[in-house]
């Protein structure tokens, strides 16, 4: 089977050789992404040491910068988390796609509980970026799941994150 072309979305996600297995069933073929997020995950330690860990579109866009287009307007963030982006990853080059996505403000619902109160004393749709620092709400369990690591991800658990994520999943939902 032939294609005219292989449009792959999340390039920079995506290990190599699930790639490659795509484009050469196709003529010709784009590779969409974002080199500055997530990167593949990769858990061998010998497909690491060959580089693996390095998606295509990197590969790709560093032996051949003219190739690559950068998009600038997105349509995911209103202004003030866009700024915070700009200024510690995109070096300004982010632009609102809309005057309505700049001024979006995140709703909140005023009965959201959960831990203490925190949420309605910490997050506040006037500033929508918040940084909570969790040390306060550490436990017994938080504590020995992060000097106990994890097998399966060798990586520590921080339980206490865990449900503060949990909780505000839940109360974003509400």
């Amino acid at each position: 089977m032939e294609f005219d072309y292989c449009i792959v979305d999340e390039a920079c996600q995506l290990s190599q050789p699930s790639v490659i297995g795509a484009i050469l069933l196709a003529k010709r073929f784009v590779l969409v992404g974002d080199d500055y997020q997530l990167p593949p995950l990769v858990q061998s330690s010998e497909a690491l040491r060959l580089g693996m860990d390095v998606s295509l579109f990197k590969r790709l866009a560093g032996a051949h910068p003219p190739s690559v287009i950068t998009l600038s307007e997105q349509y995911r963030m209103n202004s003030e988390i866009m700024e915070l982006s700009n200024s510690l990853i995109y070096d300004q080059h982010l632009k609102c796609g809309s005057t309505l996505i700049a001024s979006g403000r995140l709703k909140i619902p005023r009965a959201i509980t959960g831990f203490q109160g925190w949420i309605e004393r910490s997050i506040n749709p006037s500033f929508p970026v918040v940084f909570i620092d969790t040390d306060s709400f550490a436990t017994q369990e938080n504590k020995f799941c992060l000097e106990t690591y994890h097998k399966q991800y060798a990586a520590p658990i921080n339980m206490t994150e865990v449900k503060i994520i949990k909780t505000l999943y839940s109360s974003f939902l509400k």
